[in-house]
């Protein structure tokens, strides 16, 4: 997977950036919800270095915790974040999850739906019309601790049948970084 950047960032930089504690960002990394692309941690002296892409993942969390889900479900959707990405390239040839984010011209909506704590939907929309709608069971993906690539479910449209969900506008998120 390409990083749109190869430029370092260092958490000081990132808590900047978001302003939020240095330790809020810390933790986020000793629970596995971001790991930095660029170098981890290593004992003294060593300090982890953090890609834009991670940049956006630590904006990402820090709107989902704001709704107090559990952290390891957090993990699990940023990992899904992923998924969605390279799935995605599969269908839109040239995507880039950070370029389309920051790219006005692109002129697509990229959006995240939380359906009941259970089931995730990310979606690339043009024009109002869906391109792209990629559901992941989320219990599954947990339950199976990363030992098996997720299984993507390509939907037409948003699921029904569920009470609520939230919706995270990534593109939304992205503005407020870059």
């Amino acid at each position: 997977m390409s990083i749109m950047s190869t430029n370092s960032l260092t958490l000081k930089q990132i808590q900047e950036k978001l302003n939020v504690k240095q330790h809020v960002l810390i933790h986020l990394c000793e629970k596995g919800v971001i790991e930095p692309d660029l170098q981890e941690t290593e004992g003294r002296g060593v300090h982890r270095e953090f890609s834009e892409r991670n940049l956006f993942e630590f904006a990402l969390s820090l709107s989902i915790r704001r709704y107090e889900i559990p952290v390891l479900t957090t993990a699990a959707i940023i990992k899904l974040l992923r998924s969605f990405e390279r799935s995605t390239q599969r269908h839109i040839k040239g995507f880039n999850l950070l370029e389309y984010l920051r790219c006005v011209e692109k002129n697509l909506d990229i959006e995240l739906y939380f359906y009941a704590g259970t089931y995730l939907v990310f979606t690339v929309k043009q024009a109002k019309k869906f391109l792209i709608v990629a559901g992941f069971d989320l219990a599954k993906v947990i339950a199976s601790k990363g030992k098996e690539s997720p299984k993507i479910d390509h939907l037409e449209d948003l699921p029904d049948g569920y009470d609520s969900h939230l919706v995270f506008d990534l593109k939304q998120i992205a503005r407020k970084i870059f």
